[in-house]
This record gives C-alpha cells, structure tokens and sequence, in this order.
C-alpha cells in the first residue's frame, strides 16, 4: 500500500484473527459488497497470531449458553457451516465427539446441562450407559456422560488460510504490520491515521474508508478508545482470562474429548482433554484473571491439573504431564460475575454509520466464525441503507 497519496476503501476490518478473516471472506462472497473496496489490516506480522493461535482448537456444538443468547445461535448455527466449509475448502479436521462427564456430586448439573442442549437444539446428543462408556473409553471414571457427536477439531491456522483465500481471490487487500492509530468520523465515513510498522521507524500515513469493523479481538477496546469522539463510558469492560495448557507424556489413551460437566468456576467449562489433529493430547485451560498479556505456564500448576483431572481420569500422575502453553481470552464479565454474551453493535446511533464493534468474542468464537460474519454483513447492510 503507497504511503504517498491517500487511498479509499469501502470497508476497513481491523484484526486478522478468525473472526475478522471469516469477516471478510463473508463480505467477499455478498451479493452486495463483494464488489465494493475491502481492506484487512493486521498489526502483527502475520494473520492470527493473537487469540486465534492459542486455543483448544475444538469445534463446539453448543451445549452450554443461554438458549436466545449469539453464542448459542452462532454456535450451534456455526457447527453445521464450519463442517460444510472445511469439506469445501480442505480444511483439516476430525468430528471426534465429546463426551461430558459427571462424578456422584455432579448429578444436578449434569442433567441441567443436558437439557440446555436439548433446548438449543444441539444434534447428535445421547446419554449413554456405564457399560456404553467403558467400551468406547475404558480410561475414563464417570456416574453419568452424555456423548455430543457434533463436537470436534479442526486446523485453525488452515480454516484461516482459506478465508484469506477468499479475500485475494476477489480482489481484496491484507495488510500486515500495519497499526491504527486513530480513526475520525469524516463526513460520509471515516479517516484512518495508520502506522506501517514494517519500516525501522514506523511511518505515518492516511486511508479513508466508507465502514470500519473493529474485530481486532483483544485490542477492541483499545482501538475503540482510539475512535476520536467515541464516547468512553460506551467502551464494555474487558477481563483478560488466561488458561494454560499441559501436555501427556504416554500414549494418548481416548479417541473422544472428555469434558467435565462443571467447574469451580462458573466462566470456566473445566480443565478437560482435548486431542490435536495429529493425535497428541492435552489438558486445559485453566483460568486465571491477568491484568497483562503473559503466555508463561508455571511448572507449579502440575498439580493442581492432576487433582482435577483424576476426576475422570483416575490414572493420571503429575509426571505424565509436560509444558504446554497458553492463551488469553477477552471476556466480557456479566454484573452477575459470569460470561456476557458476544457484544457485535452498529454504532449509527451516535452517529457513526458504518462502524462495527466486537467485543468479548471468547469461545465459541471459532465456532462461530462464518455466523459472526454473516451477522456483521447484516448489520453493515441495514445502517448504510443498501
């Protein structure tokens, strides 16, 4: 991009993670802004380096969320639409199953949980017997499971790759290490002050831009607070929730997810097991409040993994399990202490048509990808009145 005269462009999405690529292959694909000027600009020196590339990788059905809530719609919308993408498009991944695990003081919240996934609508859904259980998973200790068949895993880093496709492939821009610095409401939309940060001393320049999407996950409110007449009181709180991550050392003993059915904490679904593509195992996340971004995983947390795994996973020593790594999630907290929901809002009542925000985009994101960018092509559709 020339930084010696000022370039215009229909739509800015902010943010290279997931959710801002699926953002901008579903406006590539509209019937209406397909052919308009779309820009993706990414401050990192790569595509979904932030909270994208350090997640579980799953493919959620949708058990958990309120019923009316957009993580429930998004999510169990998404599952059907990410399947069908990744069939597509080549997208690695494997429809493993989860199975969802209570102990005899977990009986409450089992069946709680398994009637909030018959309420959404969630397929593929069945109890299954202690018998049932030991034959597809002789490892795991459990009074009751149900199996969620939908539930998987998939290559995030290719999922990525093939939206940005999408993007070239119509004719659209990606710019990486390219910072906001501030965004004006101008007239008949926006002036960005941007940095190209490519440079040894990062270099000033302007674009403008008809609508702006700020999915710039983590940074969201801080590119908001960037937003020259935003008004600060409107920008959500956000808790950044870090969760490690531990490897296994042995053999990997499961062919499901397994999942406890609670936790201690209400914003946490447990530490449970995950398998990668390549069949590797491991357990997490955790979850602890940070006020910086810090990927460091103590040595000391070992044990604290191992007591609540033994819960399901009676053979599990804290010398099976290695150093994995770990993630930040930016979570919006609800005034009753647990997870808000996805906040995504069109700004034309304070006179900012065109821009739209995403806030508190934690798990399921992913998930929910291909639904957030329809939802955001809605909302862009009906503010600029197409």
């Amino acid at each position: 991009m020339s930084q010696s005269s000022r370039e215009d462009f229909d739509i800015t999405i902010i943010g290279a993670g997931v959710v801002g690529l699926a953002i901008a292959a579903s406006l590539s694909n509209h019937k209406t802004f397909g052919s308009s000027k779309i820009l993706v600009l990414e401050s990192k020196e790569a595509f979904g380096t932030g909270v994208s590339s350090r997640s579980s990788e799953v493919i959620h059905a949708g058990l958990y969320y309120p019923r009316n809530s957009l993580k429930t719609k998004m999510c169990v919308r998404g599952n059907r639409l990410l399947y069908e993408h990744c069939n597509r498009f080549g997208v690695p991944y494997k429809k493993l199953g989860k199975l969802v695990v209570a102990n005899k003081d977990e009986l409450d919240d089992f069946e709680a949980l398994i009637s909030n996934a018959w309420d959404n609508g969630v397929s593929g859904i069945k109890r299954l017997s202690k018998s049932e259980l030991r034959s597809i998973e002789p490892s795991v200790c459990a009074e009751e499971v149900f199996i969620s068949r939908s539930t998987g895993i998939v290559d995030s880093h290719s999922l990525m790759k093939s939206f940005l496709y999408q993007l070239s492939h119509h004719g659209h821009t990606y710019v990486e290490r390219t910072e906001a610095i501030s965004i004006e409401p101008i007239g008949n939309g926006f002036e960005l002050n941007l940095h190209d940060c490519s440079k040894k001393k990062p270099e000033p320049f302007c674009i403008t831009s008809r609508s702006v999407i700020n999915a710039a996950g983590m940074g969201a409110q801080k590119l908001t607070s960037q937003i020259i007449g935003y008004p600060a009181a409107k920008i959500p709180p956000q808790k950044l929730a870090k969760g490690c991550y531990f490897g296994y050392k042995k053999k990997n003993p499961f062919n499901h997810l397994i999942y406890p059915v609670t936790s201690k904490n209400p914003n946490s679904l447990g530490i449970h097991a995950t398998i990668d593509l390549g069949g590797q195992l491991k357990f997490g996340p955790d979850i602890e409040y940070v006020s910086i971004e810090s990927y460091d995983v103590a040595e000391s947390k070992k044990e604290i993994f191992v007591q609540a795994i033994k819960d399901y996973f009676p053979s599990i020593k804290v010398e099976h399990l290695t150093t994995g790594y770990a993630g930040i999630r930016p979570k919006l907290v609800s005034q009753t202490g647990s997870s808000a929901d996805f906040l995504i809002q069109e700004e034309s009542s304070i006179q900012m048509k065109g821009l739209v925000q995403l806030f508190g985009i934690e798990s399921p994101g992913l998930t929910s990808c291909i639904p957030i960018g329809e939802y955001v092509c809605d909302l862009l559709e009906k503010s600029l009145e197409l």
